[in-house]
């Protein structure tokens, strides 16, 4: 559960404050259309594994994780791991954060806010 949390924190820290766009609801599918989106869902799952390898391995993440002593290997090592609700969440936060590590202007990342968060994670994995 620790690489979890660890991987969790990275993302929030890394993220900020960001206002999540709400999915328009969907109307009814037909069985076809529900069939389609089974069939690329492996697909969609190895997407978002590889974006959140993507921000964990950034050297800006890793500077980060370094200066707090962060292993983000063992957050690399348990992202092969993450299904479900927990992949789908940790991906929406790196697509967010990964347009500021390239240098987007979607996102401004204050070292202030990173600090705040990253302190917030130290006292999370001291007190387990």
């Amino acid at each position: 559960m620790r690489p979890i949390s660890v991987i969790v924190c990275l993302l929030v820290a890394l993220a900020g404050p960001i206002r999540a766009n709400a999915a328009a609801p969907q109307g009814n599918k037909t069985v076809d259309e529900v069939w389609q989106t089974l069939r690329q869902a492996p697909d969609v799952e190895e997407a978002e594994r590889a974006q959140i390898m993507r921000v964990l391995d950034h050297p800006l993440t890793r500077d980060v994780a370094g200066k707090y002593s962060l292993d983000l290997d063992a957050a690399a090592r348990n992202v092969p791991l993450l299904d479900g609700d927990e992949l789908d969440q940790l991906a929406q936060r790196a697509a967010a954060i990964e347009p500021a590590l390239a240098g987007g202007d979607s996102i401004t990342i204050s070292t202030t806010v990173i600090i705040i968060v990253l302190l917030v994670v130290v006292i999370l994995l001291v007190a387990d």
